[in-house]
C-alpha cells in the first residue's frame, strides 16, 4: 500500500476540523449549512521560505551535519516487531469497544476513574477542592490536575479511600492557593474498563477505516505495518543524524514561522467552535497568545531546528520541488491550498517531506 504523505498546515487542520467538529453547538451547521471548514488563516506562511521553499535566511554554513551517508539502518530500527504489530492493533480494538464501570481492580497509568476528593490546607478545606460525593472522571496521563495529583493513584485499589500530597504551582492561577502544601482525602469509586471488545474482521476494518484506504483485514495490518516502520525510522534517524547535528544558530525565520504555524493551527481549531482564537486559548488555560507560545517554546525551538536540518540536507541533495512534484502530494487540492497558505508554504512541506523521504531510504540491513 502506498501511503501519500503531506504535512501541510491545511490537511492537517481539515482533519483536525473533522474531529472536532462532532463537538461544536449545532449553530455550527445553521452558519455552514455545507459544513466546510473555514481554512484561511490570517497568518502568512509563505512568507519565510523563497520561491523554493527554503528558508530565507538559511545559512548551511553554520549547520554541521553528521556523515548520514554512511548510515545502515539496523533492521530493529525500521522492522517493527509482530507483537508491536498485534499490540496496536489490539487497542484499535479495544478503543472501539464499549466500556463499563467496575468496582474492584487496579489502577494503572491509563486508567480511566471515577474518584471523589476532599482537599485541606493546614487541616482546613479550601474552596473548589471537594466534588461533594458527586464523582468526577479522570484520566490518567490525560486529565489535567496539580502535578503529582493523578500520579499518586497509579497502583491503589478500587474502593480504597487514601490522602495523597501535593504542591499547588507557585503560578497556580488561584493565587490564593499557589505554592502552598495540601492534602486530599480520596475516594476510587470505580474504573472503566474496555467491554465487549469487537473482533479482528474485515467488516470491522471496513466500517472504521475505509476513510484511510483500509477495508480488509490485511490492508490494515500492512497500514499498521507501515506506519510504525515508519515511526521506527523517525526515531533513529532524529537520534543519529538532527540530534547529532550541531547548529551555530538558528534562523529566526524557522522560529517565527513555528510559532505563527502553532497560531495559526489554533485559529483553525478555534474556528471549528465559531469562536476568537483568544477565547479558544483562555478556554484551554492560556491568558494570551504569548503565554501560549512561550509555553511550546522548547517545542517550538526542536521544531526550527529539525527544519533547519532537514533543508540543509535538501540543499547539500540538491532536492527541488517541481508543479509535479506538489500535485501529487497535494492533488486536486494544490489550488486551492496555494491560495489559502502561497506557494512557497506548500513547497517547503513537499521539500521537507522529500528530505525525509530521501534518509528514510538509506542502506538497511
Amino acid at each position: 500500500m502506498n501511503i501519500k504523505k503531506f504535512t501541510s498546515l491545511a490537511l492537517a487542520c481539515i482533519l483536525s476540523a473533522g474531529l472536532l467538529a462532532g463537538c461544536a453547538k449545532d449553530t455550527k451547521n445553521e452558519q455552514n449549512p455545507a459544513n466546510t471548514p473555514d481554512l484561511s488563516i490570517s497568518y502568512d506562511l509563505s512568507q519565510y521560505f523563497d520561491e523554493e521553499g527554503y528558508l530565507t535566511d538559511l545559512d548551511t554554513s553554520k549547520i554541521k551535519l553528521p556523515d548520514y551517508k554512511s548510515i545502515v539502518i539496523p533492521k530493529a530500527n525500521h522492522t517493527p516487531s509482530q507483537e508491536s504489530i498485534d499490540d496496536f492493533i489490539n487497542k484499535q480494538l479495544a478503543a472501539h469497544a464499549g466500556t463499563k464501570d467496575v468496582t474492584t481492580g487496579t489502577v494503572a497509568n491509563d486508567s480511566t476513574l471515577n474518584i471523589d476528593y476532599v482537599g485541606s490546607i493546614d487541616g482546613v478545606e479550601f474552596e473548589g477542592g471537594n466534588t461533594n460525593g458527586e464523582g468526577t472522571v479522570v484520566t490518567i496521563g490525560v486529565t489535567q490536575y496539580i502535578p503529582g495529583f493523578l500520579e499518586q493513584l497509579v497502583g491503589k485499589e478500587v474502593g480504597s479511600t487514601f490522602d495523597i500530597n501535593v504542591t499547588f504551582p507557585e503560578d497556580y492561577h488561584m493565587k490564593d492557593l499557589a505554592g502552598k502544601d495540601a492534602v486530599f482525602k480520596i475516594t476510587i469509586n470505580s474504573i472503566q474498563v474496555p467491554d465487549d471488545i469487537p473482533e479482528f474482521t474485515d467488516d470491522f476494518v471496513k466500517e472504521n477505516f475505509a476513510h484511510i484506504g483500509c477495508e480488509t483485514k490485511e490492508q490494515f495490518t500492512e497500514y499498521v505495518t507501515e506506519m510504525l516502520s515508519h515511526n521506527l525510522l523517525s526515531e533513529y534517524l532524529y537520534n543519529e543524524i538532527i540530534a547529532k547535528t550541531e547548529i551555530e544558530e538558528i534562523c529566526e525565520n524557522a522560529l517565527n514561522f513555528h510559532k505563527d504555524h502553532s497560531l495559526a493551527f489554533v485559529e483553525l481549531q478555534s474556528k471549528t467552535y465559531g469562536i476568537t482564537i483568544d477565547v479558544f486559548l483562555q478556554a484551554n488555560g492560556f491568558d494570551s497568545k504569548e503565554e501560549f507560545l512561550e509555553a511550546g517554546s522548547k517545542a517550538i525551538e526542536s521544531d526550527a531546528k529539525q527544519l533547519m536540518v532537514l533543508q540543509a540536507i535538501a540543499k547539500q541533495e540538491n532536492l527541488t520541488v517541481s508543479d509535479e512534484d506538489i500535485k501529487e502530494s497535494v492533488g486536486d487540492n494544490a489550488d486551492e491550498v496555494e491560495k489559502l497558505y502561497g506557494k512557497n508554504y506548500i513547497k517547503m512541506s513537499v521539500l521537507r517531506e522529500k528530505a525525509i523521504t530521501f534518509l528514510e531510504e538509506l542502506p538497511k540491513e
